[in-house]
């Protein structure tokens, strides 16, 4: 059902979204700060947190926080 499919997707944007609202306004350093996250856990972390990490101290430092 196209309804039902669209409301799944729209979820998970939506929890995306909130996780990366959340991360910007933290600025997590460590694993274990990104990985207390909402919505982040241990499959996250492998798949995208070092990059996330790295994006995240690379601004800090440009932006002289």
């Amino acid at each position: 059902d196209y309804f039902l499919a669209y409301v799944q997707i729209w979820g998970k944007v939506q929890a995306c979204v909130n996780s990366l609202t959340e991360m910007a306004a933290r600025k997590p350093q460590t694993t274990d700060e990104f990985l207390s996250i909402n919505g982040v856990g241990e499959h996250k972390l492998y798949e995208y947190g070092t990059q996330f990490l790295r994006a995240i101290k690379s601004h800090a430092v440009a932006a002289d926080v």
